[in-house]
């Protein structure tokens, strides 16, 4: 009789637990199949609280977090207001840094962390430039140290030596190897357990500038 009802109750928690997983992965499909289609910044704040909510209910989950920062970034990146940018940013970056005590060897998330930072400088470049562009230069540092060659360290990377003044080993032609091996990477990426894969527009964009 005690080994039956250990293995209905082995079988309830099992089934349960399959259920909230098939529940959280439903819910990740339909949100990013959404993002995969955004470009307004009105977009982006819905689905941020879309993946707010999925957060909420799955704590141990690091994707939820990653895909409301990603929002509000471009969130803020759409924004022309600088301290709802910076509203936006400190937003997303708790997210990050709370993502990354989940799961701390993830390249993505101090990748994430970077854009954060490059987003951040266009608050105020003047004031942010030199620093900011450093602190995203180490984010990106670490991620390369965790999982080399990723398209997204190639692409950010470019990004900060294109915007870099010349006399400071920055501008188009410095920054043009990066995007082109990021191009080759990014076209050939695949995706699985919601990992990542933007950056092949704006990669494509930023190589364009350089060849003008």
């Amino acid at each position: 009789m005690k080994k039956a009802i250990l293995l209905s109750t082995i079988l309830f928690f099992g089934l349960t637990i399959f259920a909230q997983s098939t529940k959280f992965e439903n819910k990740m499909k339909l949100a990013l199949t959404e993002l995969n289609s955004a470009t307004e910044k009105d977009q982006f704040a819905q689905l941020a609280e879309k993946f707010d909510e999925i957060a909420k209910k799955n704590r141990k989950e690091v994707q939820p977090l990653y895909y409301s920062a990603y929002c509000r970034i471009h969130q803020a990146f759409r924004t022309t207001d600088a301290n709802a940018k910076d509203s936006l940013l400190k937003i997303s970056k708790k997210h990050i840094d709370k993502a990354i005590l989940l799961d701390p060897n993830n390249a993505e998330l101090y990748i994430l962390s970077a854009l954060n930072y490059q987003a951040a400088i266009k608050v105020n470049p003047a004031e942010r430039g030199q620093s900011y562009s450093s602190k995203a230069s180490l984010m990106l540092k670490k991620a390369n140290e965790l999982q080399e060659n990723n398209p997204r360290v190639l692409f950010l990377t470019g990004q900060n030596i294109f915007y870099r003044p010349t006399q400071f080993g920055g501008g188009a032609e410095k920054a043009k190897p990066y995007f082109e091996k990021a191009a080759k990477l990014l076209s050939n990426q695949k995706t699985s357990n919601f990992s990542p894969i933007w950056g092949e527009k704006t990669n494509t964009k930023m190589l364009k500038k350089c060849k003008n």
